[in-house]
């Protein structure tokens, strides 16, 4: 069953918001054009073509839309303030129209139900849940300051409570915003924890880059605690300073990349009824070699 991340928030959950049974409700529902909506500024979950897009799509060209999405009006038009899924599924069956809600909101609490709503999904990538608490730490602050709430509790307690999460795992999430989106899509894809991926994140985002670009030409060696520690602890020593060369001594190029030499041998009986004994080992040598520079000829001229 899924937490109630607004535990805490004094807000409406997404169901009390969209709920039958809510009279204020089933007045504000109206139909737009969904040419008119907009995504919410920076909103931070993904909307992906993946299988259960094309699911949400056939329902959606089956039944239409059965649950209103939520927007609030601006000047560009409608901010969409849960119902991105809904709303691409609904362009991608070919609707023009699609129900919604109409909530006149302020900006904190228009992100404290965006976030609120997008919580419920059923698989939230680390990069989603980073930038969502970021957001959400700003908007409570926000919110607490503009109505007067009790500022006495850290407000990262306050959200942490919300979401069933401690401070500490809060703030790492949040560092995470700090990473290149090169790093940080290693980090979605859990080629990097996300323990490991802290020390990255109070390195210049450039300079995480240039760690990138040679750890992917380097054929991706594996990221472990050893590796992180040599990156962060070189870009202190040095001030900020960051050389190709830092990169590789980390990276252990000279000593863990060097190519290692090829070894070709051959056994006695595979090339010995080729020549009779009157010929050494290096007569045989000198022959093969010259026979393979004579192939090499050949195609060169092909």
């Amino acid at each position: 069953m899924a937490r109630d991340f607004t535990k805490g928030m004094k807000l409406k959950s997404f169901e009390e918001i969209v709920s039958k049974n809510n009279d204020s409700s089933k007045t504000d529902i109206k139909t737009l054009r969904i040419d008119k909506l907009h995504s919410f500024k920076e909103h931070p979950f993904k909307v992906l073509d993946d299988e259960d897009m094309e699911d949400l799509v056939e329902s959606i060209k089956e039944c239409g839309v059965l649950e209103p999405i939520m927007v609030r009006e601006d000047k560009d038009g409608f901010e969409i303030i849960s119902g991105h899924r809904r709303t691409h599924a609904s362009k991608l069956a070919g609707l023009t129209e699609i129900p919604a809600i109409i909530k006149n909101l302020k900006e904190y609490d228009a992100v404290l139900q965006m976030t609120a709503a997008n919580k419920y999904r059923s698989k939230i990538l680390p990069s989603e849940k980073a930038f969502s608490y970021a957001m959400e730490l700003q908007a409570l602050k926000h919110k607490r300051e503009a109505e007067g709430l009790n500022s006495k509790e850290r407000t990262d307690k306050v959200l942490a409570d919300s979401v069933g999460e401690s401070r500490a795992t809060i703030q790492r999430y949040i560092r995470l915003t700090h990473l290149a989106k090169e790093w940080l899509d290693e980090v979605d894809k859990e080629t990097i924890s996300i323990n490991l991926a802290q020390p990255l994140s109070h390195i210049a985002t450039s300079v995480q880059r240039e760690i990138y670009d040679s750890w992917i030409g380097y054929e991706r060696p594996k990221i472990n605690q050893e590796l992180i520690e040599e990156f962060y602890n070189t870009y202190k020593e040095n001030d900020g300073n960051y050389s190709q060369a830092d990169i590789d001594k980390a990276l252990g190029v000279l000593k863990e990349f060097k190519p290692t030499p090829r070894k070709l041998t051959f056994k006695e009986d595979t090339i010995s009824k080729y020549f009779d004994d009157s010929y050494s080992v290096d007569d045989m040598q000198n022959i093969i070699v010259e026979l393979l520079e004579e192939w090499a000829k050949k195609g060169d001229k092909q």
